[in-house]
């Protein structure tokens, strides 16, 4: 099965990302693959394809990684992976709680390295909000992306999610196979 570690986002922010999105589709900046409005979310550690033996291991490991007390966090501005100058991935990043939530995804990390999962090489805390195919209007992608001032909204992590995804031709699929709550 294809599992990741996931935490979900409140309808209110899933929504105001999704205004974002209908803006790139509609003012036409770029071609894209869109993340769909319920499938956007933070991935702590994607696992890809992974035995039904080593789900325990996983849980048990995750279950004592949960120990971490609950924080908020802010989302704010819009970037791209590679660069700006060649944005194959535009996403959307945390302006404040970015530190607790890197925090976790190193926990998380160490410890399932620790019973045999490679840990990420490189982490950076963001919402994949779309897969870039082309860029149509530079000059109205590079303003957004140099803007400060988009706003998406701030929530409160209070736990993380063991997920599956199931590719299909209409995208991908997730099920959550088991939620761990974050300490009061």
């Amino acid at each position: 099965m294809r599992l990741f570690i996931a935490i979900g986002l409140p309808e209110k922010i899933r929504a105001a990302i999704s205004g974002l999105q209908k803006r790139l589709k509609s003012e036409n900046i770029i071609t894209a693959k869109f993340v769909e409005q319920d499938n956007l979310h933070f991935t702590l550690k994607f696992f890809g394809e992974v035995s039904e033996t080593k789900l325990g291991k996983i849980k048990t490991t995750l279950q004592s990684t949960a120990n971490i007390a609950k924080f908020g966090v802010s989302l704010a501005g819009l970037g791209a992976f590679p660069s700006n100058s060649n944005a194959r991935v535009l996403f959307i990043s945390t302006a404040l709680g970015g530190e607790q939530l890197k925090a976790l995804q190193k926990s998380i990390d160490e410890k399932l390295a620790a019973v045999g999962f490679a840990p990420e090489k490189h982490y950076e805390n963001h919402i994949t909000i779309a897969r870039v195919k082309s860029v149509i209007n530079t000059g109205e992608l590079n303003k957004l992306l140099k803007n400060k001032k988009l706003e998406f909204g701030t929530f409160t992590i209070s736990g993380f999610s063991l997920m599956k995804s199931q590719l299909t031709p209409n995208g991908p699929v997730y099920e959550t196979v088991k939620e761990f709550k974050l300490l009061e």
